[in-house]
């Protein structure tokens, strides 16, 4: 078999060089470090029904202990959620989205600017997706890019797509440790207006 690339730390035992046939212990090993390597990271169910307020919630949380273990310089994490929205006939409030450091009252790592939702969104029909890349400079300083794509029509497949970040030159202070979350947050409390996590994950990808 060829060889089998070191994935995160991921170790080959030592019962086998990568020109050997797979013993039965090599595979139960393997399997075993790739589960932990790559635990189940999703949401279980749907989150919370944010209606009529300027709550603002986390949609995806990476837990603080993984972010201890792992943000180092070059380190990426991902997230990404789907929502399903709904807006009333007129007045429509803003939603906005952004990625946070220590969880929802900490630190936000974005300039993403709330948008006006569209008239008569649908909860049975309208939807948002947004992810986010969190990039860590060293231990304590990251850049930021949010990208959200958000239903425009409460009975056709119709979207917008905004982008947001920290793209300046500077990057934003961050403690390695402390949990990364992707949040939503109106921006006044609307009467026929929600949002709801319906779907997320997250992962490191480098």
């Amino acid at each position: 078999m060829g060889v089998i690339p070191n994935i995160g730390s991921l170790v080959l035992p030592a019962n086998i060089a990568p020109s050997s046939p797979a013993t039965y212990e090599f595979v139960v090993d393997t399997f075993a470090q790739l589960a932990d390597s790559y635990p189940a990271d999703a949401l279980t169910a749907a989150g919370s029904s944010i209606s009529d307020a300027t709550t603002n919630t986390a949609l995806v949380t990476i837990p603080a202990a993984n972010i201890a273990q792992q943000a180092v310089a070059g380190s990426v994490f991902y997230m990404r959620a789907a929502c399903i929205l709904a807006s009333p006939s007129s007045g429509e409030p803003t939603l906005a989205f952004h990625a946070y450091s220590g969880g929802s009252s900490g630190t936000v790592l974005d300039n993403y600017v709330g948008v006006a939702l569209s008239a008569s969104l649908a909860a049975t029909f309208s939807m948002a997706d947004v992810e986010s890349w969190v990039s860590f400079y060293s231990t304590t300083a990251v850049q930021c890019v949010v990208k959200a794509t958000v239903s425009t029509s409460g009975s056709a497949s119709t979207s917008a797509v905004y982008i947001a970040g920290n793209a300046s030159a500077t990057a934003v202070t961050v403690t390695a440790g402390k949990s990364l979350t992707l949040n939503a947050v109106m921006g006044s409390a609307v009467a026929s207006s929600s949002f709801q996590a319906v779907a997320g994950y997250w992962n490191q990808v480098a």
